[in-house]
């Protein structure tokens, strides 16, 4: 059989599967500890492979597994499912691969031979480990562990990887658990160090002291050993004052440069941490509020400290906000919702380092593996719908900007396509990216008209040869329209509606002109005839009329210059 009829999955922990690559031998796909599934295309059947020593945390999964996973590929029909234990393989089931029984046998056999020497050695580390937690030494038993969780790593052990991690969180709890019992003992001891010095029995105080610092030392406890070890300097002759507010100096000094360096890169917390510890070793035995160094110090980290609890709670409530979003977006299977809430909130963690809230979190995000898987295909099925729509686009509607963020797009639409075997919108995609390369230069070539056109425009106007001017400014609007460029439409629009109002601007000035010329031949020829006739009845000796006459004359200059004054 052919390996294109057959696709191969892993069972992991979440109940997910994850696609093996097909460049991988399929006989190295067989491990004692895994759980495959067999996808036959042309038969439409799937057989359930199981190894030899999975763990139950998988084998939780046999019962639903056909479920599980037609709920992650249901584009797959499955008409027969079959389960076979390693060992129990069926001529039907080895006649789909290219090894024998034997081979595979032989193959699980080595995986064995190599896995148990270190399988003998983690039986032995196991053994350590339960007389380290017997005797409390936690630190120790947690760090053999962690060789545990390596040696599984290096068989391919998950299922021994995820049971020792969670060793190590009850490790954890234990050594919580002890530190609690040891600061109640130590609460109990300073007491009875107090009721002693109040009396004046600074030996058995110092005894105390002595009891505390051994129980802190073995919880690691440094601020408590540093303390008592103070103590027991003060009553022992070696408690020095002058020295000491000399050295809460110097210290100051150096602490307020570190607090400045701390809070310019906004790590607050650490800030905190060293003038809570500057505070610890001083603060008791001299008045750091007159020291102006400490002061300087003090004060800053009263500010921001006072702040940074402030955001915090503010943060832990939006958090809370957030958990009630994510949890109604998991229950309405709104995938893109809840990642988005998802990385809203870590953001927010990273800020408030908190780790209760950062576990918390973590197990919800481990949860919504579902979710992420409905979201690539959600995201998946977008990126088609989009290709789909590219393909459709008619080109000569985009401007050159568009269609430049088209090319981009079409990359991205051509590698995706390539990389789901989606050949046939491969093709299409491939047959438009020319069309728009094509189209990307035509432009061009308009662009470069338009900008051998823009200057013949302006010396046409420069030289009032508007009738030019307008039949280049309607050559550029139709070029900008094969650019679909809107704004250059308008703009050569507009350009073309003041060239001709300028045009008929100075043809109607130029009409104006010619009809005050005429006014004025008239106005000649006018006077001429009064003149003429007047001279007559002078001459005639008619001076009565001769008069009349050259009155009409003057009221006709009157009329004139009314007339061009109002002009």
């Amino acid at each position: 059989m052919g390996a294109q009829d057959l696709e191969i999955y892993n069972l992991n922990y979440s109940g997910a599967f994850n696609k093996m690559s097909s460049n991988v031998a399929p006989l190295e796909l067989f491990s004692l500890y895994n759980i495959l599934a067999v996808y036959v295309y042309n038969k439409k059947k799937m057989y359930i492979w199981i190894g030899k020593n999975v763990a139950n945390s998988l084998k939780i999964y046999i019962p639903n597994i056909r479920a599980l996973f037609l709920e992650e590929f249901p584009e797959k029909k499955i008409l027969r499912n079959i389960t076979i234990e390693s060992g129990f393989e069926t001529a039907e089931f080895l006649e789909n691969f290219d090894f024998s029984k034997e081979e595979l046998m032989a193959h699980l056999k080595k995986q064995e031979n190599k896995v148990n020497p270190v399988l003998s050695k983690i039986n032995e580390m196991k053994e350590e480990i339960e007389y380290l937690i017997e005797t409390e030494n936690y630190d120790t038993a947690i760090a053999r562990v962690r060789e545990i969780i390596e040696l599984a790593r290096a068989i391919e052990d998950q299922a021994l990887v995820r049971d020792q991690e969670n060793l190590i969180d009850r490790i954890k709890e234990l050594k919580h658990r002890k530190e609690i019992d040891i600061i109640a003992r130590i609460d109990e001891l300073r007491i009875v160090k107090q009721n002693h010095s109040q009396i004046g029995n600074y030996n058995n105080a110092i005894q105390a002291a002595r009891e505390i610092i051994s129980l802190a030392k073995s919880a690691n406890l440094e601020l408590i050993i540093r303390e008592e070890e103070e103590f027991i300097a003060r009553f022992t002759g070696k408690y020095d004052p002058q020295k000491l507010v000399i050295k809460a100096r110097e210290t100051s000094l150096k602490l307020k440069k570190q607090q400045e360096e701390l809070l310019a890169n906004n790590k607050i917390q650490e800030a905190h941490a060293l003038v809570a510890d500057f505070i610890e070793k001083y603060g008791r035995f001299c008045d750091l509020t007159k020291i102006l160094s400490a002061k300087t110090v003090l004060d800053k980290d009263k500010i921001t400290w006072k702040d940074f609890l402030e955001t915090r709670e503010k943060m832990k409530q939006e958090l809370a906000d957030l958990e009630k979003q994510y949890l109604q977006a998991v229950k309405l299977n709104n995938a893109r919702k809840a990642l988005t809430i998802l990385d809203t909130a870590w953001n927010i963690l990273f800020s408030i380092n908190d780790d209760e809230l950062t576990r918390k979190w973590a197990q919800l995000e481990e949860d919504s593996s579902i979710i992420s898987k409905k979201r690539e295909k959600e995201e998946k099925s977008e990126l088609i719908r989009e290709l789909e729509q590219s393909i459709n686009l008619n080109l000569h509607e985009l401007n050159k900007e568009q269609l430049k963020e088209q090319s981009s797009n079409f990359k991205k639409y051509i590698e995706f396509a390539r990389g789901n075997n989606l050949d046939d919108l491969l093709n299409e995609l491939s047959s438009k990216n020319e069309e728009l390369l094509i189209r990307i230069n035509e432009l061009e070539k308009i662009e470069q008209e338009i900008m051998r056109l823009e200057p013949e425009l302006k010396n046409a106007r420069n030289e009032n040869d508007f009738n030019s001017a307008i039949t280049i400014c309607e050559s550029l609007i139709a070029l900008s329209k094969q650019m679909s460029s809107i704004d250059l439409v308008e703009k050569y629009q507009e350009l073309l509606k003041a060239i001709k109002n300028e045009k008929e601007s100075l043809e109607k000035k130029k009409i104006e002109n010619r009809q005050k010329k005429q006014q004025v031949e008239q106005f000649k020829k006018n006077i001429r005839e009064l003149n003429e006739e007047g001279k007559q009845f002078f001459f005639q000796g008619d001076l009565k009329k001769s008069l009349q006459t050259y009155q009409k004359i003057i009221a006709l200059f009157n009329d004139f210059k009314k007339l061009t004054i109002q002009q």
